[in-house]
């Protein structure tokens, strides 16, 4: 089967007895886990008390596992395991089509050559574009050592360990069993109160994800919106930077000014030029005592700093040529999406996933029910 084929089509696994979909969040803290028991969908939340694939914190995890089963009636437990887009490093390697070599040991030399520490990670690809001389491939990785300590820790615990995927991966699936759309390239954005997920899909695939840290109560503020007042280089930026240097072959470079001690600088990986780069510390919206229409310019910021992820993945956007932003948002803000388009005439328009007239329990937390619906699959983002 083709990892384009890859598509579920009804939801007979989120239906499962046994099925636990288990995600979790270092940045929201927050470990979620759903179920069906008794003729009902079940939920419940748990604080993520640690911020690091430990030990601790996958016999943590394993306990609250157990201790949901426990109060669901669950005895042969089956997870499936929904890791967060920082856990993922993910890129786009273009190979040369060598005569009488295999395109497959040709991407491998690549990928080798492009990350140091390549033994130690689990890398899933698919050829996006061929042509005579080159094949481009979307590549996502994860350190083996995140997968494999989790199974061993559930395997101790007796519980089978269905399926491993990546958040953004596990919402475009969701997108397509609700929406069932096949358009080969676009941007998701799901929209949440304080954030934004941002997923860019190719053929069914999400090949690059980022939260922005701007949602709804940016468009509810009376006031206007000053972007350093709400960016902050958190532990847990600090954390995927340093993914980046660790995972990416010792090609990679500092911006003039920095080295690898500058932890209190807001600092970014440039994926293009391969190179820790300072952010902005300016607001994109200048933010004065006399702005008239504090809604209208809290939009500005919120649709410019879509753009800005947008121009920061420009090798991305010219590969999957994306037609439209599809927007998840509650019912109540849906009007954003045409004041968006109506202010902002860029060539990706923004159009409603149109999902607000399905189940709000999936609508309002799609990583979790499309983590539901993988079964043992090998696709893009699966591990």
């Amino acid at each position: 089967m083709r990892l384009t084929d890859i598509f579920f089509n009804n939801s007979a696994l989120f239906k499962s007895k046994n099925l636990i979909t288990v995600c979790f969040d270092f940045q929201t803290g927050i470990i979620k886990l759903t179920t069906e028991a008794n003729g009902k969908h079940v939920e419940e939340e748990r604080p993520c008390l640690l911020n690091s694939y430990s030990d601790e914190f996958y016999k943590a995890l394993v306990a609250d596992i157990l201790n949901f089963a426990k109060n669901n009636g669950i005895n042969k437990i089956r997870v499936n395991v929904v890791f967060p887009e920082t856990a993922v490093v993910t890129d786009c390697v273009e190979v040369p089509v060598i005569a009488g070599k295999n395109i497959k040991n040709t991407l491998e030399i690549s990928l080798c050559g492009l990350y140091k520490n390549r033994k130690d990670l689990f890398i899933k690809s698919f050829c996006a574009f061929k042509n005579k001389n080159s094949n481009t491939y979307f590549v996502s990785g994860i350190k083996a050592e995140r997968v494999m300590k989790l199974k061993a820790a559930c395997a101790a615990a007796k519980i089978g360990v269905n399926t491993c995927v990546v958040s953004s991966e596990a919402t475009i699936r969701a997108f397509r069993d609700l929406r069932k759309d096949s358009k080969k390239g676009y941007i998701f954005a799901d929209v949440k109160k304080n954030s934004t997920k941002l997923i860019f899909v190719y053929n069914g695939n999400a090949v690059c994800g980022a939260t922005i840290p701007f949602g709804v109560s940016l468009l509810e503020s009376e006031n206007v919106v000053n972007v350093n007042d709400v960016i902050r280089h958190t532990a847990a930026e600090t954390a995927v930077l340093k993914a980046y240097i660790n995972a990416l072959s010792n090609e990679i470079a500092y911006d003039n000014g920095l080295d690898e001690n500058s932890d209190k600088e807001e600092l970014y990986y440039d994926k293009a030029a391969k190179k820790i780069r300072r952010k902005q510390a300016e607001s994109l919206v200048a933010a004065t005592a006399d702005e008239q229409d504090v809604f209208a310019t809290n939009l500005k910021t919120f649709a410019e700093w879509i753009y800005r992820y947008i121009d920061d993945n420009e090798k991305i956007v010219s590969l999957i040529n994306p037609s439209f932003i599809y927007v998840n948002v509650d019912k109540e803000y849906e009007f954003i999406i045409d004041k968006l388009n109506e202010n902002y005439k860029e060539s990706i328009s923004f159009c409603s996933a149109q999902l607000n007239n399905l189940d709000e329990k999936i609508v309002s937390d799609l990583s979790c029910y499309g983590g539901s619906l993988f079964n043992n699959d090998n696709g893009f983002n699966v591990f």
